[in-house]
């Protein structure tokens, strides 16, 4: 992974000297410019961002104190590295308040340059791939989520649909195609998500309100058989003795002593 870099300095022979003398892209840097002060510098990187700056310290409009302090206020991931004459070490020195991460005297030494930027592109790098995965587990975890409330959702639609429509003859199929979505993937997140298949599901609703109607009114079995979506008496009936222990008779007899 590649960074990119400004080198900012008023005298056009320095700054094309260190753009061009050292063979940056070997070593993983892309230098996208030069910028003859710190105003010019600014301009530059509003536009495009820029992972390394590397600037003089005495220049016009801009010094490169001020243009490390306006980058920590307004481009914080940008890092700074100064160069400064042997005269303005103290100075130099200084910017260290204002995020400058590294100060170089001058005439520079390129093997200390080097030395120095790689260090910095090592740490911008690792900054950058922690961000992506950041990221990527923020996207995971919202696909993750948004997953879920599809899921609760579904089933929300489902249980309302299926109380509305138990005593008909209710298939998952119908079900899917209310919520517009496929009947498998219908009877997966239902059996996940509820614990239990789309008919074992429906057969309880029908139970439970087969023994409300059997405890309630005086509806002969086979008519509310019929009224909680059994076509069939037999089915019925084996299938209250499954859920309950006992026949549907054996059940109202035993509700109402």
């Amino acid at each position: 992974m590649s960074i990119s870099m400004l080198i900012v300095d008023d005298e056009p022979i320095i700054s094309q000297g260190l753009r061009y003398t050292i063979p940056w892209e070997t070593y993983g840097v892309d230098v996208i410019g030069e910028a003859a002060d710190g105003k010019e510098a600014l301009e530059i990187i509003a536009q495009q961002p820029v992972d390394l700056v590397l600037t003089d310290v005495r220049m016009p409009e801009m010094d490169g104190i001020e243009l490390a302090k306006t980058i920590q206020a307004e481009f914080p991931v940008t890092r700074v590295i100064i160069i400064s004459g042997y005269e303005e070490f103290e100075y130099a020195r200084e910017a260290l308040r204002y995020g400058v991460r590294d100060y170089l005297l001058k005439p520079v030494d390129i093997d200390q340059l080097l030395d120095t930027v790689q260090k910095m592109k090592e740490e911008i790098v690792r900054e950058k791939e922690s961000s992506v995965q950041e990221e990527q587990n923020n996207w995971t975890a919202f696909l993750q989520k948004e997953n879920e409330e599809k899921k609760s959702w579904v089933i929300e639609k489902a249980k309302e649909y299926i109380l509305a429509h138990f005593q008909g003859d209710l298939k998952a199929s119908e079900v899917a195609n209310e919520l517009h979505i496929t009947p498998n993937y219908f009877s997966m997140i239902f059996k996940k998500e509820m614990g239990k298949s789309f008919n074992e599901y429906l057969n309880d609703i029908r139970i439970e309100k087969a023994k409300y109607l059997l405890m309630d009114t005086s509806d002969r079995v086979f008519e509310i058989a019929t009224e909680v979506g059994y076509k069939e008496y037999k089915y019925f009936v084996q299938v209250f003795r499954k859920k309950t222990g006992m026949t549907p008779t054996d059940y109202r007899d035993y509700i109402g002593t």
